[in-house]
């Protein structure tokens, strides 16, 4: 599986600024994932230069890279029903 994270203010709408790709660049695929041992994948979203000020939400998701459709996303339990889940907000400052 591949992941993303969103950052956006008006959700409906394409994310402003995001990450997206398979945990640790390829090297830690979710197929070698043991259950019960915690996986890390240290991510960083690069806000464009012109982003406005503002409080932002945090948004992450799932997906098979063989179909990034954002009708194709794992569930998420307790998410939103477009398969992202709500990690928290983010406040940018200039």
């Amino acid at each position: 599986f591949s992941f993303f994270l969103h950052l956006c203010q008006d959700c409906s709408a394409p994310p402003v600024a995001g990450d997206d790709g398979q945990p640790l660049a390829g090297y830690l695929p979710t197929s070698t994932w043991l259950p019960g041992k915690p996986a890390r994948d240290d991510r960083t979203i690069r806000l464009p230069a012109d982003l406005p000020a503002g409080h932002y939400t945090l948004l992450l998701g799932v997906y098979r890279p063989s179909n990034p459709a954002p009708d194709a996303r794992l569930p998420v339990e307790g998410g939103r029903e477009d398969g992202r889940f709500v990690l928290g907000s983010v406040e940018v400052i200039r």
